[in-house]
């Protein structure tokens, strides 16, 4: 997983980001079947699933403009008031330790 934290709070609520992630392994199925991203964000302190429809999976081009046999997939967030003073997270999958599945 990765985070996101604003450098000036105040000036960037309500502010709309495109996140894109490239060079992933090719896996539309899991997105034209309702997979998401997650996120946990200050304001709501729990994992949960990006917004329903916001996900956007394309398979990669080269150079030439020949499909290679990656993907990226990108989805639109908007930072909330709430998040603005600290860290959003998104994560492919739910992240646990080894020591949470002990």
């Amino acid at each position: 997983y990765f985070g996101v934290t604003p450098t000036d709070p105040v000036a960037t609520v309500g502010a709309r980001f495109r996140v894109k992630i490239g060079g992933m392994m090719r896996q539309e199925d899991l997105f034209e079947n309702g997979y998401a991203p997650l996120i946990h964000s200050p304001s709501i302190p729990m994992w949960r699933r990006v917004e329903e429809g916001s996900v956007e999976c394309k398979r990669e081009k080269d150079d030439n403009g020949e499909y290679k046999n990656t993907m990226a997939i990108s989805w639109l967030h908007t930072l909330q008031a709430a998040d603005a003073g600290g860290t959003t997270y998104f994560a492919f999958c739910y992240p646990y330790s080894f020591a949470d599945l002990q």
